[in-house]
């Protein structure tokens, strides 16, 4: 049981990502209480969400498990609501200042072949509730077929204000949401259609999945069937209203790429494929082939390359109709892929990943070339770890670049000898647009700097203290101001102990 755990913020968490994709990233949960207590409501989809309780007065958790089932129950009193509002072409946040409270509920029975297990979930807040419950299962029909399945039914209530909170100007809701509502002009936007005030929600969310990954060969086939008015707002669930089929196939192969590799290398190709359409109106949303080729082997080295072929719709141009079709215009994507990894020497991890090719753009509707780089080097000796990130996005068409992301990170951490942890992060973010053909009212340019310092001491193992200190600085070319945002001094201290042994 934790009072007031709220400290993830400051604990190097921050979510960055491209504004070419339309979808909210995903966080990591750092909270301890939280971290132990996710891994208790595990689903093919992610029900409990715990990055969705912001500011807990008090969270709860009660976890069980025997060598058959186990059993979690979690609950938080927050100062806030916070969620995420699913669009089959993107999502959006709500947050607001309102307490709200949160309950789940998870058994799962084991054997040898099987397991079956059922999942609920609660959201309360003045005059709104969101309540799922889940039923999912996982069959072994062999040492290498497995197949899984989970099928959700919820039911929601939103009022006005969430609506609102989604609104790209105030008293959107007051306006017609039949009216023309061109993208970049639009004050309503599917997010306030998908948060629907004025009628109660019912949906389901069905998923299926079957899975061959032997010694030589590997396939699957995946099916997806989510209706317009399911919701899961404990969960980290971004797309409603589609149905979609996934399949894969590929091949296998072994060797010995150096004499004195302790296991032999793998070389695998599979070809992938999918097609998506909407739930409500049946119109292609998503059709997608690819090719992979992927290596495992000497100096812990991971390579896999790939080229993917999607036409793909990425945003409506008529905001405020979620009807697909001729409202949103389908891209033919091309790009290839890649994603490395390697250790050639002990201290040292090589990151390299990257993408090049044709990408649609969402806030545009526009097809450019993506260029897209993200080198990352790791050094450990000892005490000491050095991490080095860097993203570079570059996004043009008609030869003139649209826009530039540049994210760079630098984290360093020293265990010194008297038991303490030291840890500084330095993170210099830059965006720069075209405004001249961007749609909508946008900055050119975006900078933001932030220099993290934290101790963490544990000076017994039931003790933990840790303290810090947090400098923010943003600059907006368009309104020509450079402040310092954000100071922050934090400390947290921890007792963990044993009611019952």
């Amino acid at each position: 049981m934790t009072v007031k755990p709220n400290y993830a913020e400051v604990e190097s968490d921050i979510a960055r990502d491209s504004i070419n994709n339309p979808f909210d990233p995903y966080e990591p949960e750092k909270r301890e209480l939280f971290v132990d207590a996710r891994e208790y409501f595990r689903t093919l989809n992610e029900v409990v969400y715990t990055r969705n309780i912001i500011q807990p007065d008090v969270g709860l958790a009660h976890l069980w498990s025997s060598p058959t089932a186990t059993s979690g129950l979690l609950a938080a009193f927050d100062q806030q609501t916070q969620l995420y509002m699913p669009d089959n072409l993107g999502s959006d946040v709500v947050s607001l200042v309102d307490n709200s409270q949160s309950v789940a509920f998870n058994y799962e029975h084991q054997s040898d072949k099987r397991s079956l297990g059922v999942l609920s979930t609660l959201r309360t807040a003045d005059d709104y509730h969101n309540a799922v419950m889940s039923f999912n299962g996982t069959g072994n029909l062999g040492i290498d077929d497995k197949v899984r399945g989970q099928f959700m039914v919820s039911d929601t209530r939103y009022p006005q204000r969430f609506a609102e909170d989604l609104c790209d100007s105030a008293g959107c809701t007051d306006l017609d949401p039949d009216a023309e509502c061109e993208l970049g002009e639009c004050d309503i936007t599917p997010y306030v259609r998908r948060a629907d005030y004025d009628d109660p929600l019912r949906g389901y969310n069905l998923q299926l999945r079957y899975n061959h990954d032997g010694p030589k060969s590997l396939y699957w086939a995946r099916y997806y069937d989510v209706s317009p008015d399911f919701r899961a707002d404990l969960g980290f669930l971004r797309r409603v209203d589609y149905r979609a089929v996934n399949l894969a196939y590929g091949r296998k192969w072994y060797f010995q790429a150096k004499a004195d590799d302790e296991s032999q290398s793998r070389i695998r190709a599979y070809l992938i494929g999918g097609h998506m359409r909407s739930h409500s109106d049946n119109e292609p949303l998503e059709t997608t082939v690819g090719a992979w080729g992927e290596f495992r082997g000497s100096y812990q080295t991971i390579a896999r390359l790939g080229w993917q072929h999607r036409n793909r719709a990425v945003n409506r141009i008529n905001q405020s109709d979620l009807s697909a079709g001729d409202n949103a215009p389908r891209f033919d994507e091309h790009y290839w892929q890649w994603f490395f990894q390697t250790a050639p020497y002990v201290p040292w991890t090589l990151h390299l990943d990257g993408r090049w090719g044709a990408v649609a753009d969402p806030e545009n509707l526009v097809l450019g070339q993506m260029r897209e780089i993200k080198p990352k080097l790791h050094y450990t000796a000892g005490r000491l770890d050095l991490i080095a990130d860097l993203t570079l996005r570059d996004f043009s068409t008609d030869g003139d670049r649209l826009y530039k992301e540049q994210f760079f990170s630098l984290t360093a951490l020293y265990h010194d000898p008297r038991g303490l942890t030291h840890r500084l992060l330095w993170l210099n973010d830059v965006t720069e647009r075209d405004i001249d053909r961007w749609r909508g009212a946008e900055l050119a340019r975006e900078t933001s700097r932030t220099l993290e310092y934290t101790q963490i001491d544990s000076p017994h193992p039931a003790w933990q203290l840790m303290w810090g200190l947090r400098l923010v600085k943003d600059y907006e070319s368009d309104i020509n101001k450079q402040d310092l945002t954000v100071r922050e001094v934090y400390f947290k201290v921890q007792r963990q102990f044993t009611l019952f042994d």
